[in-house]
């Protein structure tokens, strides 16, 4: 019926890079399942060893999904042209509505869930400063990005590839290095590298300068080359991210997140591994037939929805039943674990594209 009443426009698919739609797709899902585990992760390090080594790998693996979001804003940004006037301020605005309804929306289910004794109004002032979902710190983080645009895109076209490199290692590397060292050590200092910010940090603007590198590298290096140094980056990075997480885990007997953050080395390593191998496979995936085409970017179109909404799903089922069979998110059982994460991601693809198709509502999904 809402198709029939606002049909979408004709998708065009004059040089769009359909790889980058796939791996926003993957991206959502991976986010997905980051917020599904996380419980189960932190029980199942007391109560299950076995089950925390498995769930220990699930949350690593994911963990390329956040950066890889921030590397493609920079692989389609980047290139572009920017100023303060017509295309600044619709990107902001375009995050900027969505954020706010939907830290609105978070605030009313939670009350609504758990009876929370939160005043609504105290809560609704604090959006500005406070994420009210885990997800939504994303939001915050587009927007600083999108407001300094126009400089990073100049400092981007200024700047030789030799010195780019630079600035990425100036912005990631040193201080992930660094953070890291104190976080294996024990040393209990200060932090280089935040987890999961709202606040304007450089590191963030050295991820969206990374993923145009990578971006510019595929475009102009042979697939198999861009494949293996693709695999030997997410070997690494995987590899360090769970012995990581593992040896201090064990150390302070607690599961610890610290190395799973999007902008520590691993998962610097790791995302760029998975990015790499992706635009490998680029001309691949322009060759699927029309029908698969016009369904990736449909998906992908929402993708920032789903980012923005699936914890309502997550939140609202952590449990259901599907043909008499009761599954439970946090049982202990992966399958059941991976059927919620496919559930809650069909949920909110299924509401976002259907909010996509409502005037005025689009702008909350797409």
């Amino acid at each position: 019926m809402v198709k029939g009443h606002w049909p979408q426009k004709l998708i065009v698919l004059r040089e769009r890079e359909l790889w980058l739609d796939g791996l926003k797709i993957i991206s959502s899902i991976m986010v997905i399942l980051i917020h599904s585990s996380g419980n189960l992760y932190k029980v199942s390090f007391i109560n299950n060893s076995r089950l925390w080594i498995k769930v220990l790998f699930l949350n690593g693996v994911s963990r390329f999904a956040v950066p890889c979001f921030l590397m493609i804003t920079g692989a389609l940004l980047l290139g572009k042209s920017y100023d303060f006037g017509k295309k600044l301020i619709p990107k902001i605005i375009h995050i900027l509505i969505p954020l706010c309804i939907w830290s609105f929306v978070y605030i009313v289910a939670r009350k609504l869930l758990w009876n929370g004794s939160e005043n609504l109004l105290y809560e609704i002032l604090k959006i500005p400063f406070k994420n009210q979902d885990g997800a939504l710190w994303y939001g915050y983080q587009l927007i600083w990005i999108y407001l300094g645009m126009p400089f990073w895109q100049i400092l981007y076209q200024q700047l030789n590839e030799r010195m780019r490199w630079y600035f990425v290692l100036f912005s990631l590397g040193i201080p992930g290095i660094l953070t890291m060292l104190g976080e294996l050590s024990f040393l209990n200092v200060p932090e280089y590298i935040p987890f999961t910010s709202i606040n304007p940090v450089i590191c963030y603007v050295g991820m969206i300068f990374l993923g145009r590198l990578w971006y510019e590298k595929i475009m102009v290096s042979k697939e198999q080359k861009i494949f293996l140094l693709g695999i030997i980056l997410t070997c690494i990075g995987l590899s360090i991210m769970l012995l990581s997480s593992f040896y201090v885990s064990t150390q302070t007997k607690q599961a610890v997140h610290t190395f799973f953050s999007e902008v520590r080395i691993p998962a610097v390593l790791y995302s760029s591994g998975i990015f790499l191998i992706c635009g490998s496979v680029r001309n691949i995936v322009q060759q699927v037939p029309q029908i698969i085409k016009n369904i990736i970017i449909s998906l992908s179109s929402v993708s920032l929805g789903v980012y923005f909404s699936h914890c309502l799903a997550v939140w609202i089922f952590p449990s259901m039943t599907i043909g008499g069979i009761w599954i439970w998110r946090d049982s202990g059982s992966i399958i059941q674990l991976l059927i919620c994460v496919g559930i809650y991601y069909g949920m909110a693809v299924l509401w976002c594209l259907l909010l996509s198709r409502l005037p005025w509502l689009k702008r909350l999904v797409t």
